[in-house]
């Protein structure tokens, strides 16, 4: 009797790993755009200088930590946009409530993060 035998080498189900790395795939596939479009993932490559993920194949851990990177930006950017203030600093020393962060946050949240798409038409 060993693990072989008991079946303990098989895989039940699918491997986290293999699981972000499909999701960071689908996104560089979805979203690549090109240089020339504001705010598309080639356009971020290249402001960050990260020109090697504009490849067929990029390095998957230089492109998910390229995606943090771009996802913690846009949402400081999102902040800093928001909170009404001249800067993210002025506005932590105006000691906001938390209803207030939290107000922000939805804003953020619809403004930002919430896809627009335009109606079907029926023909």
């Amino acid at each position: 009797i060993n693990p072989f035998t008991h079946l303990q080498v098989i895989q039940l189900g699918f491997g986290l790993f293999h699981l972000c790395l499909n999701l960071v795939w689908a996104l560089l596939h979805v979203h690549r755009g090109s240089i020339h479009q504001v705010g598309s993932l080639s356009y971020f490559f290249t402001l960050l200088d990260q020109t090697q993920l504009g490849y067929e194949h990029p390095d998957y851990h230089t492109l998910l930590a390229t995606l943090m990177q771009i996802l913690q930006g846009i949402i400081v950017n999102a902040w800093r946009k928001e909170c009404g203030h001249v800067s993210l600093a002025v506005f932590a020393s105006s000691n906001p409530t938390a209803d207030k962060l939290l107000e922000i946050a939805d804003k953020i949240l619809i403004t930002h993060a919430t896809p627009v798409h335009e109606p079907s038409k029926k023909k």
